[in-house]
């Protein structure tokens, strides 16, 4: 089991290094906007001399994901190789997060809400206050303004967030646009399906 392969050397990883090794120690990224580069978290996962073959090794799904529109030539498209444990469409039924941040709005296209409202004044917010509780990334997110929404396939949204606490057992992802976020105070650990991205002010 492929799992149970990365598990046990993780463990065993830890034990032998003791937290001394360069990977511990820090984020290490691949360097040059354009470039090709590789990575695998175990030795012989990537299929050699072609992206998708028959049959991946341990196991694997191999999925493209593309990030250049299929109408560009092949020398100016770009596009990403992921081997997965289980392929992406392979996921269990969604369901409602249970005590959702009701801070964290979406949706601006409606009356049925008092929070929101449009308003022609000039208007300043103050900074979050640090959390006391344990608040995690998704928790801690406060929509200060937006327009549109999911329905209407078009919008934007903006707002602060404050947090404190890793997500253990647990993921975000937006289907429905992309996210820039900018940190002011202490430094994001992000674990993304490209590997670890740490963010710091000012990076």
């Amino acid at each position: 089991n492929l799992r149970n392969i990365i598990k046990d050397m993780s463990s065993d990883h830890k034990e032998e290094c003791k937290g001394e090794c360069e990977g511990c120690k820090g984020v290490k990224y691949n360097i040059g906007f354009g470039n090709h580069h590789v990575s695998e978290a175990i030795e012989e996962a990537l299929p050699e001399h072609r992206n998708s073959p028959q049959q991946c090794n341990y196991g694997l799904y191999a999925e493209q994901l593309s990030g250049t529109p299929f109408t560009y030539s092949r020398a100016k498209m770009q596009r990403s190789w992921l081997y997965r444990i289980l392929p992406t469409a392979s996921h269990p039924k969604y369901k409602p997060v249970k005590n959702p941040n009701k801070n964290w709005i979406s949706n601006f296209d409606r009356d049925d809400d008092d929070e929101v409202y449009t308003t022609p004044a000039q208007m300043r917010w103050q900074p979050l206050s640090m959390p006391t509780e344990k608040t995690t990334f998704v928790q801690g997110i406060q929509t200060i303004s937006g327009a549109g929404g999911p329905g209407l396939k078009t919008g934007i949204t903006m707002g602060m967030y404050t947090c404190n606490e890793s997500m253990h057992d647990e993921a975000f992802f937006s289907s429905d646009g992309d996210i820039l976020i900018v940190p002011q105070v202490g430094k994001l650990s992000i674990m993304t399906e490209f590997g670890l991205l740490e963010i710091e002010p000012w990076q």
